[in-house]
């Protein structure tokens, strides 16, 4: 073979061949890569991490409040199963842009780590979720549970998310799955996977999605999908792990962390200049919403020359 073949032999074979995948051949292959990543993290406030470890307890969301109208729209859209998902990143490595987007402001961000293993069990042997909505008592969000649901009446699966862009090409996306290459998908099958497709924008987070579907021939399960009320679904995970070790999760602290509590230091803590309100308190002056430590004026000339 001649060495410009073996060449693009190479180039061909690095590419996952689906161009003339079905449905359902990319749902099982996204399906099979989202068993298979070692981390499985999520970016959040040290109140809400804090939570799901105190009480071993993950909450799944119905999409509704999602901020991707199209992802939104997508996991939501009328006629199909009743459905609610809890994403993570699957990244190796820490993610700037998720400290920033859920952990940054108030510097009191924290990432949850899960590990294959215990991830793994927590999708195989839950035997129950609770359905509900979320509802502040006493200035608190707390989930209210309306429902319990055994297991016959659901399915509890992991799928990567797929992400997709134009391409030159008519009738085709570019598509992309963290650093793996695809050729080109067709349009009219990639924008039938509602809820495991975003658009290109979004690829930094290197999803992957933990998904409870409601099955729907059972009747009691049935009124559940006309109940407006119900939003969200828990997953108690307290007796899954007792059969693990404390390091199946790991907690890190963002980079600028000034929370009460103490976990692991994020692997880029003291490496990153991030003082992400440094302007606002110069703002509040001049806005008359505070007095400046100076002079005690709500309206500051030394506030005013720097602005």
């Amino acid at each position: 073979m001649a060495e410009e073949d073996k060449n693009e032999q190479k180039t061909k074979t690095a590419y996952e061949q689906n161009a003339n995948w079905t449905k359902e051949q990319y749902l099982k292959h996204l399906r099979d890569k989202a068993e298979n990543h070692n981390y499985y993290k999520i970016y959040s406030s040290d109140t809400r991490i804090t939570d799901i470890i105190d009480k071993k307890t993950l909450y799944l969301s119905d999409g509704q409040g999602w901020n991707d109208k199209i992802d939104r729209n997508n996991f939501c859209r009328e006629g199909q199963l009743k459905r609610f998902a809890k994403c993570f990143s699957f990244s190796r490595s820490e993610n700037v842009a998720m400290w920033l987007l859920y952990g940054g402001m108030e510097s009191k961000g924290l990432m949850l780590n899960i590990k294959k293993s215990l991830m793994k069990d927590i999708v195989d042997k839950c035997d129950e979720v609770e359905l509900g909505y979320w509802e502040k008592k006493n200035g608190k969000e707390e989930f209210v549970v309306k429902e319990k649901i055994p297991k016959d009446n659901f399915d509890l699966y992991l799928i990567d998310i797929l992400y997709y862009g134009d391409s030159d090409e008519k009738g085709k996306y570019d598509l992309k799955r963290s650093s793996t290459k695809y050729e080109l998908g067709e349009v009219a099958v990639i924008d039938q996977l509602s809820g495991c497709v975003k658009s290109y924008p979004w690829s930094y987070e290197n999803e992957v999605r933990l998904i409870l579907e409601l099955k729907k021939e059972n009747g009691e399960v049935a009124k559940i999908y006309d109940d407006k009320q119900i939003t969200g679904a828990r997953i108690n995970f307290a007796k899954i792990f007792m059969k693990h070790s404390e390091t199946d999760i790991t907690i890190y602290e963002s980079p600028n962390y000034k929370g009460k509590h103490h976990h692991t230091k994020s692997t880029l803590f003291e490496k990153i200049d991030w003082n992400l309100c440094s302007d606002c308190r110069r703002k509040s002056i001049l806005r008359g919403k505070l007095k400046c430590k100076k002079c005690l004026s709500p309206v500051c000339p030394y506030y005013s020359k720097r602005a």
